[in-house]
């Protein structure tokens, strides 16, 4: 997700204006209450970081204690605004090929080390924070040529120094239309993650699709999502289920389903659009707001405290629009959006966002609700024994940053 897509919605900006404490009440689902306190706020003008050519694809961020990088998606800079001092600092990145720049698309961040992705999926360098070139790793791909590695996400357990990459497929839209018992062997296969050692080599798959997915096709919802938590264990998340996975790789391979349902998602996975292999792009955002979405699952503390955005199901309100199926093999990515489109992105920016807030050991959901801040918590990689969180609203031009103190009754 590029952050300056962020939706704003004036009602909670009003809130957290006037409000400096927010209190969110006990749920029927839950056996606890939390309450944030406003406590700090700051604002990054990216325009200081560099020029607007450097940001024209966006940017990203990942926070590391008091240190919150920053990186221009498709380029070769970082940048590490310390979250204390509020100083920035470039970091220049040692090449290890004269001729051609290393395009990041993600990093994750481990003390005194950036790993990093480039936008193909293709190759892995890890750097000092100082920009000093550590290692440079092309992972080993397998299964078949319809397979590879992602720059989707990537995880780095410095403690057995080991490297995690999203699995996905290469099809294009024309080979799915085409080879329909393929794509059914992709959802059904084992393996969304790959664990890679130092040198590029695939210790270990990990993860399954959900069953719904490997029975009905959720073309334009199947993504999923993982992260590393404090004690280097994976958890898995998938755009349809609200089940997390938590897979235990050392000293050997376990994993662990915890459900957690979404209180404002109504509709049932049998009232969910099934795909058909061949859409539009209209078709495609029709199933797209009228679907519900699970986000990735992150860590807030060494406490066993997590949370996840999601989205229920909306309407999509634009009407019916006659399309021709030769129109959706050919091309129909490169045609300008049509008003049905315009209209339909409106809907999407517009749709609300509700946040879990999770304790993953006692399997019970603190809150669960409309998402009371302007903006998105940032996880921290770094050490977790806190009680305070960052959240951040981003923009084109500025990153805005508000820290909240909190605390959880029972």
């Amino acid at each position: 997700m590029i952050l300056y897509s962020y939706p704003k919605y004036t009602i909670q900006k009003f809130i957290l204006l006037i409000l400096l404490v927010i209190y969110i009440p006990n749920l029927s689902t839950a056996q606890s209450s939390i309450k944030f306190e406003l406590n700090d706020s700051l604002e990054i003008n990216i325009n200081d970081l560099g020029s607007a050519h450097l940001f024209e694809y966006g940017y990203r961020t990942k926070r590391f204690n008091e240190y919150l990088f920053i990186y221009p998606l498709y380029q070769d800079s970082i940048f590490k605004f310390n979250l204390k001092t509020k100083q920035v600092s470039g970091i220049k990145l040692e090449k290890n090929n004269k001729r051609n720049h290393f395009l990041i698309s993600r990093i994750d961040v481990s003390k005194n080390m950036i790993s990093a992705v480039n936008n193909e999926g293709t190759k892995i360098n890890q750097y000092t924070w100082e920009g000093g070139l550590l290692n440079s790793i092309k992972p080993k791909l397998f299964w078949s040529k319809s397979f590879a590695s992602t720059p989707q996400n990537i995880e780095y357990d410095p403690i057995h120094d080991v490297i995690y990459l999203a699995i996905r497929s290469k099809f294009r839209e024309s080979f799915i239309v085409k080879k329909k018992k393929k794509v059914k062997k992709y959802y059904a296969r084992t393996g969304l993650i790959g664990a890679f050692n130092s040198k590029g080599k695939l210790l270990a798959k990990l993860g399954q699709y959900d069953s719904l997915y490997q029975s009905n096709f959720y073309l334009y919802a199947d993504r999923y999502s993982f992260r590393l938590n404090d004690k280097n264990e994976l958890l898995l998340s998938q755009e349809l289920s609200p089940k997390v996975e938590v897979f235990s790789v050392q000293p050997e391979e376990s994993s662990t389903e915890y459900i957690f349902k979404a209180k404002h998602i109504k509709k049932d996975f049998s009232e969910i659009q099934k795909v058909t292999f061949v859409q539009s792009r209209e078709e495609y955002n029709t199933a797209v707001i009228e679907s519900f979405h699970y986000f990735s699952v992150n860590q807030i503390n060494n406490e066993n405290l997590y949370y996840r955005y999601y989205k229920p199901s909306s309407k999509d309100t634009t009407g019916i629009l006659e399309v021709l199926e030769d129109d959706l093999v050919n091309g129909k990515f490169c045609k300008p959006l049509s008003e049905k489109e315009i209209n339909q992105k409106e809907i999407l920016r517009n749709m609300p966002i509700y946040l879990q807030v999770i304790n993953l050991k006692d399997q019970k959901i603190i809150y669960d609700d409309l998402t009371p801040f302007i903006g998105w918590f940032i996880s921290n990689n770094g050490d977790n024994d806190i009680n305070f969180v960052w959240i951040m609203e981003a923009s084109p031009k500025n990153i805005k940053l508000y820290q909240h103190t909190f605390d959880i009754r029972k």
